[in-house]
Order: C-alpha cells, then sequence, then structure tokens
C-alpha cells in the first residue's frame, strides 16, 4: 500500500483544505489525488510481467473492468482506511490487475496496493508493482521544492535534490520526501504487510509539473494458473515532515513487531581504532582497565570486530587470540558488559553458514554479536518463490531463532533495513564514522533519527574521545567537530561505542567523553530542518518530567565558512512569551536568559552549541535545576527525581553519567548542604546571576543517590519568622487581654466594697 501525506501548517488552512482526496475512476483505469494548495495528481498502476519469456508492463490504462468496483474497509495503525478496490482483465496477457486505493482516517493520507492474479495456463514471473505512477502540478515555484533520500542505502550526494534541478529521474530506496520550505509536501514510503523493497523516482516536466512513481521490486517471483500475488503496499500521508516521519515509523513498527525492550549500549569495539591488528592482548587489556577504573567506566558491551579468525576455521582464533573464544568471552563478561562479536555471511549462498556462526558464538558465551553483511548471497531458487525482501526476512528469523532472545543482534549493512525490523535490536544507519569522514557520517545519521527506539536502536558507528592526541588521535575538523559528532550520537539516543584504547594513558584525560555518554538516554530528538531545507541545522529534544520540562537543542554549523543559527521557540514548541535559562553543556556554563528565541555566536565549520532550555516561568517562588553535565543529555538520563519547595530542593540521581560533575541550579536566594547520600556536595559556587554550581564527586553507582538543599530566605520570608511574630502578636494581644480583665476585675472590686460599705453604714 502506497500512503502520501501531504504537509501544512492547520493553523493556516480549513477543515476542507486539509482533506486529502483519493479518487478511482469508474472504469478503474486511473485515480486522482488532491491535497489543497499542495498538489494535483493523476495517476495509473502497473505490474512488470514475464510470461514464456517476454517482458510485458500491464498497465491499468490499457485494462478493462472485470467486476464491479468494491468499497472496503481496513484497520491500521494510523486509523481505519476507506478502500475502494477495482479489478482489471488482461486477456492478452492472461493476468488480471488489482488495486487498492485508500483515505486513511486518522491522519490526513493515502494509501495503494497493486497485486496481479495468473489467469493463464502457465505459471509468470512478476518483475515488479507500481502501485502508484503520478504526474501532476505543485505550487509556488520548483525551486522552493525539494526532494530527500531519507534512506542511506544510495549514496548519492547530497542526498536531496531541488525540484527544478531534477532534469533526470532522482530515485529515493523505499522512504523520502517531497517537501518545500514551507512545510507542504508529502512523505512516502512502504507500509502494511512485510514483503517487498520499495524504490521511488520523481523528475521534473517543466513549469512546476512532476512526475512521481514508487515501485516494488518483486524479484520475478513465480506467480502459478490461478494464484494472485500482491506487491508492498506503500502510502503518501500529506502531513508536516516531523508528524509523517513518527506517523509512518510507528506504522512499520507495528506491522513488523519491532523489537525495542532492550534499548541502545553503550561500550566499546575495537574495529575504529586497531582494525584488524587486534590482539587478545589488547582485549585483556580493556578488560582489566574496566575493572580497575571504580566504576568511572562501565561498558554495556565490548565488542571484537576482526583480527580474531583463521582462516580455516571462521570460529577458530589465530595466534593472535590463543586462548580460544570462549576464553575472551568470559573475561569480558566478568565487567558486566556484554561480550559481543562480528560475524561475517562469507560462505556458501543462503544463510545456514551465518546461523552455523551465530550458534557456535553464542555457545562460546557472546550475548552480543555484530552481523556484517559481507559475502551474502541469496540463492536463485529463493527468489523464484520469494521476493529479495521476503529472503532477508526469513533469514534473520532463522538468525534471531539461533541466537535467541537474550543474545543482541545489531545488523551492520550502513543502512536503515525495514527487512529486521522486529529480528535485530539495533540497525547501522550510515557510512563509518573514519577520522578523515566524520563530516560526510552526519548527513546520514541525521537522517535516521526518527527510527530510534520505534525500528531499533540505531547504530551510529564510532564516536571519538578526543582529538589532537599526537599520532594517535587526529581527526579532520578537530575539537569543534568532535564535540558536535559526539553531542548528534548522545542525541540521537542510539548506541554510543567508541573504539578509543581505555587503557592507553594518553587517552585517560578523556574517559568523562565515555562516562557522559553511559548509557544512552531514552529520549527523542528531532531534525527541525530535514525535508525542508537542504541543511538540517537544528537538533531539538523536548524532555518532560513531573517535576518540569526541558529543551535540550544541538545548534551547529553544517557549512564550510562561518555563520549564526538561530532557534525559533514557537516553532519548536516552546512558550515565545516565557523567560528561559539557557545553559551550555560543552561550556559547562550558564548563559543567561532567553525569551522567543536564540541565536549563536558565530560558530565555526561543524562547530556547535549544545545547549539546555529551562522554563523559569513555571517555578516562580522555587528553585530550578537549569542544567547538568553528568550526561550529554543534560538531565534526563542522570536526573531520577527533584522536588522543590520554596526553601529546600532535593534532587535523586540514577546510576547514568559521569562519577564528577556540576548541577546548576537557577534560584534568586542562595542554596545551602543540607546533606548528601550515595555522593559528595564539593562545592556550592554562584555560577551567574541567581544561578548556583553545585559541584559534585565520588558518586557511588549501585546507591541511593541523593543532594538534599536548603535556600536561604529572607527574614521575612522565613517560616520562624512569621511563627515568632505570630507568637508575639498573641503575646501581645493575651496581655492586652488579662490586662483588660484585671482592670475589669479591680472595678468590680471597688463596686462591691463600695456596696459592701454603704450597707455597713445603714446598719
Amino acid at each position: 500500500m502506497l500512503l502520501l501525506i501531504a504537509g501544512w501548517s492547520s493553523a493556516n488552512v480549513s477543515k476542507a483544505q486539509e482533506r486529502v482526496v483519493a479518487t478511482l475512476d469508474k472504469d478503474g483505469r486511473s485515480f486522482t489525488c488532491v491535497a489543497p494548495g499542495t498538489m494535483d495528481f493523476r495517476g495509473s498502476f502497473t505490474a512488470t510481467i514475464v510470461r514464456g519469456g517476454q517482458t510485458q508492463d500491464v498497465c491499468s490504462t490499457e485494462g478493462k473492468l472485470a467486476f464491479p468496483v468494491e468499497q472496503l474497509e481496513e484497520d491500521t495503525p494510523c486509523g481505519r482506511v476507506l478502500v475502494t478496490e477495482a479489478t482489471l482483465r488482461f486477456d492478452k496477457e492472461k493476468v488480471n490487475l488489482l488495486f487498492r486505493l485508500g483515505r486513511i482516517t486518522g491522519v490526513r493520507g493515502l494509501v495503494a496496493h497493486v497485486g496481479v492474479c495468473n489467469i493463464g495456463p502457465a505459471p509468470i514471473k512478476l518483475v515488479s508493482a507500481t502501485p502508484v505512477g503520478m504526474e501532476g502540478q505543485v505550487t509556488g515555484a520548483p525551486a522552493e521544492w525539494l526532494v530527500t533520500a531519507l534512506d542511506t542505502s544510495i549514496k548519492v550526494a547530497p542526498p536531496f535534490a531541488a525540484l527544478s534541478d531534477i532534469d533526470e529521474p532522482f530515485s529515493v530506496f523505499e522512504y523520502g520526501g517531497f517537501y518545500c520550505r514551507e512545510g507542504k509536501g508529502f512523505l512516502f514510503g512502504p507500509v502494511g504487510t512485510p514483503t517487498a523493497y520499495v524504490q521511488a523516482s520523481a523528475v521534473h516536466k517543466g513549469d512546476g509539473k512532476i512526475a512521481f512513481a514508487f515501485v516494488a521490486d518483486m524479484s520475478g517471483v513465480q506467480v502459478n494458473p490461478g494464484e494472485t500475488r500482491w506487491g508492498q503496499q506503500v502510502a503518501l500521508l500529506a502531513e508536516p515532515p516531523q508528524s509523517a516521519l513518527a506517523s509512518w515509523a510507528g506504522w512499520v513498527a507495528q506491522t513488523h513487531k519491532a523489537r525495542t525492550d532492550k534499548g541502545a549500549l553503550s561500550g566499546w569495539n575495537s574495529w575504529s581504532f586497531h582494525g584488524v591488528k587486534i590482539t587478545g592482548m589488547d582485549v585483556l587489556a580493556e578488560v582489566e582497565t574496566v575493572l580497575k577504573s571504580q566504576n568511572r567506566l562501565r561498558p554495556g558491551v565490548m565488542e571484537i570486530d576482526a583480527g580474531y579468525r583463521d582462516d580455516l576455521d571462521p570460529m577458530g582464533t589465530n595466534e593472535k587470540f590463543p586462548e580460544g573464544l570462549a576464553f575472551y568471552a568470559q573475561r569480558i563478561a566478568a565487567t558486566g558488559a556484554r561480550p559481543g562479536i562480528l560475524l561475517n555471511f562469507r560462505g556458501p549462498p543462503g544463510f545456514a553458514t551465518i546461523v552455523g556462526r551465530i550458534r557456535s558464538a553464542v555457545k562460546r558465551g557472546f550475548t552480543d554479536l555484530k552481523i556484517n553483511r559481507t559475502g551474502l548471497v541469496i540463492p536463485e531458487e529463493d527468489i523464484a518463490v520469494k521476493t529479495s525482501f521476503e529472503v532477508m526476512r526469513e533469514g534473520f528469523t532463522a538468525m534471531r531463532e539461533a541466537a535467541g532472545e537474550g543474545t543482541y543482534l545489531l545488523y551492520n549493512v550502513s543502512r536503515p533495513d525495514s527487512a529486521t525490523v522486529g529480528l535485530v535490536d539495533a540497525n547501522r544507519t550510515g557510512m563509518a564514522a573514519a577520522r578523515l569522514s566524520v563530516r560526510d557520517a552526519m548527513t546520514d545519521v541525521l537522517r535516521s533519527y526518527t527510527l530510534n527506539n520505534r525500528w531499533f536502536a540505531v547504530d551510529n558507528d564510532s564516536y571519538y574521545m578526543g582529538t589532537d592526541i599526537a599520532n594517535v588521535s587526529e581527526i579532520a575538523g578537530g575539537w569543534p567537530l568532535v564535540r558536535t559528532w559526539m553531542s548528534m550520537v548522545g542525541l540521537s539516543c542510539g548506541t554510543a561505542i567508541t573504539a578509543d584504547p581505555w587503557h592507553w594513558e594518553s587517552f585517560r584525560p578523556y574517559w568523562r567523553n565515555v562516562e557522559v555518554m553511559t548509557p544512552p538516554a531514552r529520549e527523542r530528538t528531532e531534525v527541525l530542518d530535514l525535508c525542508t531545507d537542504q541543511e538540517w541545522p537544528r537538533l531539538v529534544g523536548h524532555v518532560k518530567r513531573e517535576w518540569g520540562d526541558i529543551t535540550v537543542a544541538l545548534l551547529w554549523n553544517p557549512g564550510t565558512v562561518e555563520r549564526i543559527v538561530t532557534l525559533d521557540f514557537a516553532k519548536v514548541g516552546m512558550n515565545p512569551q516565557h523567560r528561559y535559562a539557557v545553559w551550555s553543556f560543552w561550556d559547562n556554563r550558564y548563559l543567561g536568559v532567553a525569551r522567543g528565541s536564540w541565536t549563536t555566536p558565530a560558530l565555526g565549520p561543524s562547530a556547535s552549541q549544545h545547549l539546555c532550555f529551562t522554563d523559569l516561568d513555571q517555578s516562580l517562588d522555587k528553585p530550578v535545576l537549569i542544567g547538568s553535565s553528568l550526561h550529554i543529555y543534560c538531565g534526563a538520563a542522570e536526573i531520577k527525581r527533584v522536588i522543590q519547595r520554596r526553601a529546600a530542593m532535593e534532587i535523586e540521581l540514577t546510576d547514568a553519567g559521569a562519577s564528577t560533575g556540576d548541577l546548576f541550579v537557577y534560584s534568586r536566594r542562595q542554596p545551602v548542604w543540607q546533606g548528601a547520600e550515595g555522593c559528595v556536595v564539593a562545592e556550592i559556587a554562584s555560577a551567574g546571576e541567581y544561578v548556583w554550581r553545585i559541584s559534585l564527586v565520588d558518586r557511588q553507582c549501585g546507591m541511593t543517590q541523593r543532594v538534599a538543599l536548603g535556600i536561604l530566605l529572607p527574614v521575612t520570608r522565613q517560616i520562624w519568622f512569621w511563627m515568632l511574630c505570630g507568637i508575639l502578636v498573641a503575646s501581645l494581644v493575651l496581655s492586652g487581654w488579662k490586662y483588660v480583665a484585671w482592670n475589669r476585675a479591680q472595678l468590680a472590686l471597688a463596686r462591691l466594697e463600695q456596696q459592701t460599705a454603704r450597707q455597713q453604714e445603714r446598719v
């Protein structure tokens, strides 16, 4: 099924304009797709078959309606779909072409689905199924419309093109976006039952006219007489990119039964630094360093990537690993990390070899397996009855069964593969971040943020602990790029792996950069300009907690010359009328208060500001936590609970993040130490107007960590002052009352004495 989502601001259009209309002609040959104010498309559908060695295109415009058009309803994760189904007969080709076109009630979008039924006496091969082949007119200038490839399998450079520049078909594998700068347009991608890989293409016909096609690769599967075979369902969603991406990724996650329960891992692997030169001694040195690090290094995984294999025995080891793989798995497990190992597909065609290697690795004690696609060959006999997508899915099903539910599987193929969703726990989403090409890797990684914790954990390859270490870790771009890359890896909330040698003395000063990435947070960060611009300089995540909300943003320079980057609060869901404290992670510094927007200073190429924005108007009379240098997500992972009162504050921490670091509190009155548990408060110092830095050291993992602060209120705001005033007033009132009562008693006594005297005189 194909879903088309066109996006625009619902605040600026009427409900009638928001509606997307999909209409199938009465003869069932063509359809109309209209998103008012955005597009008006006419389309048809096609299948390519092979019968008797002859390749034929079966196009709907040449068929005749075989049965009356039917109306159906289907349930989807995005709501019910109202479907129109038509069957077209092709007597010469001896096939029926089946088509379904639907409108989704839960979102502004359409779905399309095409299939074939073999009504001939002999088998046919289904090469491809095209549910959408359409042409239409866009509004506005063609140069303002952008086609963006979101899947990273096709290494186009750059992965986007303005409509005015697309003279030849621009191909997009699996999913992408077609939007103007205002956010009007649509997201396209496969949905529904996992069946086949799809490929979209767009070309400019001149004067704002676009031809768009979406083709499912059916791999030439055999369709026997009387058999019906459907292609891949696809969707077009006419919503702004961020909401469309979330809806589409969530849809696929449900139909493919995504695995996200294990989350993302942090730790170490051997590839980016040691490569094939890794030895068993290197691995043992890393293990020993972790054990002696006093919980500063707490990897979730330690992975041997290469260099261990014996050419004659793929699961045996060479002379560099003399003790055998089981020994190293046992030593790694002693650190508390998952023992990890890389496995290749090398061997005969099919999945039997890799499945055998998986069983062998699990038997040796490895609970993290990095599956490398190197050497994969799909047997021709499998393609005869299954699409390449279905073969991959069945192969990964066999791998999951061999690995067991408790084993962590990472598919290392440099692109997110929808065939693995529901079967792997993590998937690489971009090219290797080599020391000379980290900047190139950023373009891949940012396109896949929305998949994290929806399909699986995204894997960003390696980050680097530090740079400018002479002859050891010199990275093109230096510290500005290294920090921006760390921020991107951390804010993706995907895997956070480094290959730098922890046991080398020259890297020890940078251990803290490992600590702040441990473990990955479980938030969502959006790439704001994705699909609407050729540069994506704003990454924003909203952290919502019962004690208050924060917004974490990475504002970076993707260009080659200095520039500023502006964040508009209203556009990212912040209140433009409120005051926000601005705190910088890499500077570990409070930068002031902003309202409405924030603009960075001039940033060099690949440089950034990693900022935390905290709303101060939600807690006017209470102290507010505005920053934390303990974790890369500035409070999302390491803060468990915050209790705020006018005269006190209590902050409870998790085990996440660094063993030492600072918390920043906004308070008009100075906080003072009242107590700490599981950590030590080394200092409380002023860090700006009304801002205080609380320095923590010696955080104890596995223990409750809590910091209690008192707030020095003025005498007139202290409870004891008003209690004393109340006591004084009460004392004065009591004294006055006693005085009045005593006077009254004296007067009464005097009157009594006078009366007694008069009576005595009378007597």
